[in-house]
C-alpha cells in the first residue's frame, strides 16, 4: 500500500504495523502533524522490515518526491 499526502498515514500505518502480508509506503512531508512516520518505524513482531517511511522536506516539487520515492522502494 502506498500513500502520498503532507502528512503521515499513521492510521494505515496502525493497522499494518504487524502484518507480515502488507508493504506499508508513506510519502509524507516530515515535520509535520501527527508527528509520525520517521524512516526508523518499520514494523513490529512479525510485520518488522513492512512499512517503509519517506519522511520529506517541505516544499519539493511532485517530480522530485516521485524520483525520491521510486529509488528507495526500488533499494527497499
Amino acid at each position: 500500500m502506498l500513500t502520498y499526502d503532507a502528512h503521515h498515514g499513521n492510521g494505515t500505518q496502525d493497522v499494518f504495523y504487524s502484518d507480515p502480508n502488507v508493504l506499508f509506503i508513506s510519502l509524507h512531508q516530515m515535520p509535520l502533524y501527527p508527528w509520525t512516520g520517521a524512516v526508523n518505524e518499520r514494523g513490529i513482531g512479525d510485520g518488522i522490515g513492512t512499512t517503509l517511511n519517506i519522511p520529506l522536506r517541505p516544499g519539493l516539487l511532485e517530480m522530485c518526491l516521485v524520483s525520491m520515492g521510486e529509488s528507495r522502494i526500488t533499494n527497499y
